[in-house]
């Protein structure tokens, strides 16, 4: 990325990463999508986060009422979690759930912030403790 100043405007020149096109942007502060091939660039600056994750790979168990679903912890910070499960999950934002990590010591209630599905095999979500 390259920013340049065009009347009054931070101008940034972006290079798509998936199907290489170059277009432009005047707002690094907000997530991008490449106009030519729809793919969405994480923000710089995000929005909703106000803290540090560190990355992990740790086992988890997240309950869902009686069904159990067993995924990967991927991220952490002191507020919240990124999991992937290995299936498609039947979880939805704003739900409460219990999620394990034994080897992180967590055994809580967590609020569902987010979820998406990839490809049709796989769950991605953010997970706010309680």
């Amino acid at each position: 990325t390259h920013q340049l100043f065009f009347r009054g405007l931070f101008v940034i020149s972006i290079t798509c990463r998936r199907c290489r096109s170059d277009f432009y942007s005047v707002s690094p502060d907000y997530n991008i999508i490449c106009p030519y091939c729809s793919f969405e660039f994480k923000s710089n600056h995000p929005l909703g986060r106000h803290e540090e994750r560190s990355e992990i790979r740790k086992d988890c168990v997240i309950m869902r009422g009686t069904l159990r679903l067993d995924g990967e912890a991927v991220d952490i910070s002191h507020k919240g979690v990124g999991v992937i499960i290995g299936n498609l999950a039947p979880i939805n934002p704003n739900e409460t759930i219990h999620i394990t990590i034994k080897d992180l010591d967590i055994d809580t209630d967590a609020k569902v912030v987010w979820v998406k599905a990839h490809e049709g095999y796989s769950t991605q979500t953010g997970l706010l403790f309680n």
